[in-house]
């Protein structure tokens, strides 16, 4: 059996990945703290961590990259999320285009 911080991240991920935005958003707290990469290592209890492959594209431009996503859980909802990317300086090139 999974534990309980394993489904609500599995269940994150899959409505994420079908664009379902409500089903994603319903697995958050009114007060989710999503953190972009920073340059500070990451330390806590309650986390659960995902990898997975990301794809986009805008602009005519696509992206692919590998994701580590780490969310911290209370009371059986995402609080927080931190997005880490194989290529930072790609990411940062693809947002601000």
């Amino acid at each position: 059996m999974a534990h309980p911080n394993e489904e609500i991240a599995r269940s994150a991920t899959e409505a994420i990945s079908k664009g379902d935005m409500e089903g994603f958003l319903s697995l958050h707290t009114d007060d989710t703290v999503v953190h972009f990469p920073g340059r500070g290592p990451l330390a806590g209890d309650d986390h659960t961590v995902v990898l997975n492959k990301t794809r986009a594209t805008r602009g005519g431009k696509m992206l692919e990259q590998n994701q580590v996503v780490v969310m911290h859980i209370e009371g059986g909802k995402i609080a927080e999320v931190w997005l880490h990317f194989s290529d930072q300086q790609a990411m940062d090139e693809f947002a601000s285009s």
